[in-house]
Formats: C-alpha cells, structure tokens, sequence
C-alpha cells in the first residue's frame, strides 16, 4: 500500500518509491492517465500512515520522502469535500515526515491546504511537483481536459517559490508531437524560469499500443503511424503490451531540452531514463533540496562512482544518508518488506548486463 510496485525501472532508478494514495480513482481524465494501468486499494490510508509515522517518530528514524501520489490527483474536485490530503498533510507536520506533492489542482494554493504545505516547508519537509507538459493552452486542453489550464499552474510554481518552497516542474510524459520547434521549447522553459522554478524532471511518454490511435488525433505528427518509432517498454520477456519512443529519439530530444534548460538556469533530471550523463542536479527527485532526508541507493550511485561493473554490493556508500541492506531491519514492516524488495531487484540487474544496457543509456 504504502510501497511503489517493484519493476526493473522502478527499482534500480526511482529513490521516492514510497507513496500515498489518498484516492482509488482520478476525476482529470488526463488523455495520457497511467493510472487505469494499475489496481489501487487505499483503505484506511490515513490510519495506517500515522501509524507508520509514529513508529517512525518512536524509533527516531529518518525516512525517504512518501510521495503525495503516484497515479491520482491527491487534489482532484472532491479534495474540498473528503479532506483526505489535507489529513495527510497534517499527520507529515505532525511527525516530521518529508513529502514530495504531485499535483496539478489549483486546490493548493487555497487555504487550509496552502497553509498546511508552508507549514511543512518551515520544517523543510516538502518539494512541490506540478506537471505541465505542455504551456499552449488549447493542447492542454485536449490532452488534460479537466485539469487547471497551464497559466494557473504557472502562477501555483510562482506563489509557492516566491515562499522559498521548492518547486519543481514534472514535464511528464514528454508526448512526441510536441516540443518540435525551438522557439516552443526556449518559450517553455523562460515561463518556468519567471515563476521561480528550481528543476524540470522529464519522461518520455510510454502508453499501450492501443492507445496511439487516440494519441495520434490529438497532437499531429507522424510518429504515432511509424511503427519503427515505437519500442516496448518492457527490458525482460515476457514483454508486455506498453511501448516508449526509441532510445535514439529520447536521447536527442531530452538533450536538446537539456540545453534549453542550462540556458534557462534550471536543474534538469530525467525520471526512469538512465540519462545520468545528462543530469545538472544531484538526484531526479529534488530530493536535495530538503534539509534531512534519506536515499534509497539506485544506479546513479553505482554509475557514479564506476561500480556497474564492478561486481560491488552497496557498502560502498558510507553516506549517511542511504539507507539500505540491515538498516532497513529497523523500519516499519509496511514499508520495510517493499524496500527490501526493490533492493533485491536492483542488485539482481546489476548482474544482468543485457538487461542493465537496456535501462542505462550511455
């Protein structure tokens, strides 16, 4: 409940792989939505993270961020009515426990739930996430029919930053189609760059095979009818049904974003890419820019300090700030056994080359 699902990706990229899901369901309907993907259950949510949280509290431990969530809007229209964010909110400021907040409602820049964020951001416990794939608002409109037009989230990443919280811009996924021009690129990320954002974290889109027909209808280009543009998702057979854009399109095309982020002055990442090369900023998530936290170890830090091929475990790190291998022993069961889980995988590609070529691009 409270661990991301293991996969290759996952588990040997992701350091927030702990989560909270307030809601099962997601009312945005966004064109691109990996959230019909995956089962969800979230009862009693809120109960159980306090738990967590007192345990937590109680044997003095600190923790990765959970992440506020991962495949819903945790402050989608009936936010104002079930409060069931704005409890999970209160109960991180109660124990002191980091959150990274992926959204793109316009609810958070309303009290009571903009007061409860600035009052994490005084303990230095919270990064801001709005995704915005796109600045033109009548694209938006196609592919995100139901969330904040794109000028409302600008203004969300201006208010917060101009508080010192950090905010970060999710340009996830990246559709093919879009960002073709640079005059559009140079325009996107000078806006991000006027309402104070620190970081731009980038994912090339990945979808059913299904669902390029509809992609196609709502943003021309001819890639969606190029059946050699489109390679599966999945590093391990058996593969499923989810494919991604070739590694050589991503490759160029989150280069050339790159650029015009440096220009920019921001922080770039790429978000289950394998793109070390091309990162300015220490890790994906923003991660650094709390006051006290803890890491995950994934392959950055094998990539890092040449250890991929070294046949190393992960005594190597002698940073405090990781956690992993018997120190997990002390954390709370909930999320103790998922943890293991995905350090498990993580070693495991680590002996697998061609599996490890396949998630790494050079």
């Amino acid at each position: 409940m409270f661990v991301i699902g293991p996969s290759p990706y996952i588990s040997s990229l992701c350091y927030s792989v702990l989560k909270i899901e307030p809601y099962d369901f997601c009312s945005l309907n966004c064109a691109y939505c990996y959230a019909n993907w995956y089962s969800r259950k979230t009862r009693r949510v809120i109960g159980e993270f306090e738990k967590i949280a007192k345990k937590l509290t109680k044997r003095g431990l600190k923790t990765i961020p959970f992440r506020l969530s991962t495949l819903t809007e945790p402050f989608q229209p009936i936010e104002r009515e079930r409060r069931l964010s704005l409890k999970i909110l209160k109960i991180a400021y109660k124990y002191s426990i980091p959150l990274i907040i992926n959204t793109k409602s316009t609810t958070v820049i309303e009290d009571p739930w903009k007061s409860e964020i600035l009052k994490l951001h005084d303990k230095s416990l919270v990064i801001l996430q709005i995704t915005l794939i796109t600045h033109r608002e009548e694209l938006a409109k196609k592919l995100e029919s139901r969330a904040p037009p794109p000028w409302e989230r600008l203004e969300i990443c201006e208010y917060f930053s101009s508080q010192g919280v950090p905010v970060i811009v999710r340009l996830q996924p990246l559709i093919p189609g879009l960002f073709t021009e640079k005059e559009e690129i140079e325009e996107y990320f000078s806006l991000l760059r006027m309402v104070g954002v620190k970081q731009v974290i980038i994912e090339a889109l990945r979808c059913r095979r299904e669902d390029l027909k509809a992609l196609s209808r709502l943003v021309q280009s001819p890639v969606y009818e190029n059946g050699k543009f489109w390679i599966s998702y999945s590093p391990r057979k058996p593969e499923i049904d989810v494919v991604k854009p070739t590694r050589e399109w991503v490759y160029k095309k989150l280069k050339e974003l790159k650029k015009a982020a440096v220009k920019a002055g921001i922080g770039f990442a790429t978000c289950k890419e394998g793109l070390f090369n091309l990162h300015t900023v220490p890790n994906c998530c923003g991660i650094h820019y709390l006051e006290d936290y803890r890491l995950r170890p994934t392959l950055y830090e094998f990539w890092k300090y040449g250890g991929l091929n070294s046949g190393k475990g992960l005594n190597f790190l002698e940073n405090e700030k990781y956690i992993y291998g018997e120190m997990l022993n002390k954390y709370p069961r909930k999320i103790r056994k998922g943890l293991k889980t995905h350090e498990k995988i993580l070693l495991e590609i680590l002996s697998e080359p061609e599996i490890l070529t396949k998630i790494i691009l050079k």
